[in-house]
């Protein structure tokens, strides 16, 4: 990829907020390989996470653990509200 451009690739959902049995981690990294599916792009070809999860304020460097990949950059946008 070029510096200085940027593409949207792929979309995806998994679950839309609840998912019994499945935390949102585990959600949030199924939509994302299915987006990546979706584009056509190989995981080993991620090298940037950008995530929103209400219940975990290092989540881009959670979910790049739970994917096994090491991007160059994350970003968790925390919105929402935990209820338990």
């Amino acid at each position: 990829m070029t510096r200085g451009k940027t593409a949207v690739v792929g979309a995806a959902t998994h679950g839309i907020g609840e998912c019994p049995g499945e935390s949102s981690l585990e959600m949030a990294a199924t939509a994302g390989l299915k987006a990546l599916l979706d584009a056509g792009v190989e995981l080993s070809e991620v090298d940037a996470l950008f995530i929103c999860l209400p219940d975990d304020m290092f989540a881009g460097l959670s979910l790049a653990e739970h994917l096994g990949v090491h991007p160059k950059f994350t970003d968790c946008n925390r919105t929402g509200v935990l209820r338990r």
